[in-house]
């Protein structure tokens, strides 16, 4: 009993205002509980210019030709026909089906270059499934995102993954496989290559690419906006780019947005601000509008400050 209203104290303590519920000042508390400091994260991510050499036994860049224009499309290999039996067969009820592909299966390997915490709800059949471990990898010849329903990573930034692919999906901008056998880590720890493109918007060709970009901040990442944060080139006039009328990727330019994932989001990071000039580096996607993906604070840089401007 004695433990348990122990406990519960220190979380009242931790949660609450402090001096108000203990009714101690600053000093009080100080002196009671330690004097602590604020420590930032690092997070470093070992980045490289180097580019890569190698590909799986076929090369991500092979399976971007086998998705069609289709808004919505699978594709699977003749042993994956879930969740229909019948090849040509309706799986929803706008008509969409399941695509047997004699191309697959391949085998692909790939440099991760976003950690597999990318979430993405993709409608399949119908269905809306749940991608909680998403991430992307790239080769010598492109990157392509990988749909993974885990919330254990089994690696990182780095490491060297194959896989066999048996399906593939196209929902709306998104290219993705999304049937796959268990992934293998083959090499762990790998520098991860970046292209490194000063600033300039981006296209569905980056899609897949490990991008760098440097510009001027012009937008704060909040829950508006789906805690996107919105880049201009340092030397742009003005940042009217970045108004949020402009910010849907449609018919606007002159910016770049990247998308700080939930995990950075919640501990909101304010070590940037309005006017730093700022070095990202990530996989650019095209989802609702194309974007840098950010999943760990070594892939953003400040270069120089407002205060120094």
């Amino acid at each position: 009993m004695k433990d348990t209203l122990v406990l519960m104290l220190l979380i009242a303590f931790t949660f609450s205002c402090g001096e108000a519920e203990l009714g101690l000042d600053k000093s009080a508390v100080n002196q009671r509980f330690g004097t602590s400091d604020t420590i930032p994260v690092i997070e470093t991510v070992d980045y490289t210019e180097a580019k890569y050499t190698f590909t799986g036994s076929d090369s991500i860049a092979s399976l971007y030709p086998l998705f069609p224009d289709d808004f919505v499309w699978y594709g699977v290999d003749s042993d994956s026909q879930y969740p229909i039996k019948s090849q040509g067969g309706a799986c929803d009820s706008r008509g969409n089906v399941v695509n047997t592909l004699a191309e697959l299966p391949k085998t692909i390997e790939g440099i991760v270059t976003l950690h597999p915490r990318y979430f993405q709800k993709i409608s399949f059949c119908g269905q809306d499934e749940r991608f909680y471990g998403s991430y992307i990898i790239e080769d010598s010849t492109r990157g392509i995102l990988v749909l993974k329903d885990s919330r254990i990573a089994d690696f990182t930034y780095g490491d060297k993954v194959k896989l066999r692919v048996r399906g593939l999906v196209k929902f709306f901008d998104t290219y993705a496989v999304i049937v796959s056998d268990q992934e293998e880590v083959i090499e762990k720890a790998n520098p991860v290559y970046f292209k490194d493109i000063g600033f300039r918007g981006l296209s569905d060709d980056d899609i897949g690419s490990n991008l760098r970009v440097t510009g001027r901040v012009a937008g704060l990442p909040n829950n508006r906006n789906f805690n996107e944060l919105c880049l201009v080139d340092k030397d742009a006039a003005d940042d009217s780019a970045c108004d949020f009328s402009c910010t849907d990727n449609d018919g606007c330019s002159g910016y770049v947005l990247v998308s700080l994932d939930r995990e950075i989001g919640q501990r909101e990071p304010d070590f940037f601000k309005l006017g730093d000039v700022m070095e990202v580096t990530g996989p650019s996607v095209n989802s609702f509008g194309n974007k840098l993906l950010v999943a760990r604070l070594g892939q953003l840089k400040i270069i120089k400050t407002t205060e120094s401007n």
